[in-house]
């Protein structure tokens, strides 16, 4: 009987390892923690007293009952952060400025027409720290610029739940934050893009900030700690 009942046992351990070993990250892949670009690159004045500007010439105006209930989800995420943001009429001296764009723009940057937005970071200088127009900064920065392409966000397919959640996703790239394309509940994973720990393709599941993004904010910017 106990010969038996090991047999059993052993079979059991067998079937669970092939099945861990098919797909060793399924369990975790949804728990990856939220990351910043790099660890000591950052808004060089920190994050406590972010001026937003719309560049209402570009036609981004439009999309302002948008972006202010995102910069309100940043700010109120719902656990403690030390972002603050206010409304500027003027670029001078903002730290992230919202622009509209089409297809034709993002292509002749070398994006693809299905682009939604992209967010580059600036030396107070005006000078671009992002290698070959990539959203990973090579530096620290002083403003960063949210390019939103108004012909994808104006997509019948694409519903206000989905744009606000990408304008979110851009905001987290502005502060500092990368892509967690493992983890489909958070806010920095892309709209839709291939996981590498699944090895499949998939939606973000989350349009708002959640825990982990907000605990990278709080490690990039040293709060709490």
């Amino acid at each position: 009987m106990l010969i038996r009942k090991l047999a059993k046992i052993t079979i059991v351990c067998i079937m669970a390892c092939v099945l861990f070993a098919s797909n060793p990250f399924r369990v975790h892949a949804a728990n990856t923690p939220t990351q910043p670009f790099d660890s000591d690159y950052k808004y060089v004045n920190g994050v406590g007293n972010i001026t937003v500007w719309l560049n209402y010439s570009s036609g981004v105006g439009y999309w302002e009952y948008l972006i202010s209930p995102s910069a309100n989800n940043w700010m109120y995420t719902g656990w403690a952060n030390p972002i603050y943001i206010t409304f500027v009429s003027s670029n001078y001296g903002s730290n992230m400025d919202f622009h509209s764009n089409n297809n034709a723009w993002f292509s002749s940057y070398g994006f693809g027409n299905g682009t939604l937005a992209v967010t580059w970071h600036f030396l107070i200088d005006d000078t671009n720290i992002n290698p070959n127009y990539s959203q990973a900064p090579t530096s620290s920065w002083y403003y960063a610029e949210i390019h939103i392409n108004d012909d994808q966000f104006t997509q019948s397919t694409f519903s206000d739940a989905a744009a606000g959640g990408t304008i979110r996703h851009e905001m987290g790239h502005a502060f500092g934050l990368a892509h967690n394309n493992c983890n489909p509940n958070s806010i920095m994973h892309q709209y839709y893009t291939y996981n590498p720990c699944d090895n499949t393709y998939e939606y973000r599941v989350v349009q708002t900030i959640q825990q982990t993004d907000n605990t990278a904010i709080n490690n990039l910017y040293g709060y709490g700690n």
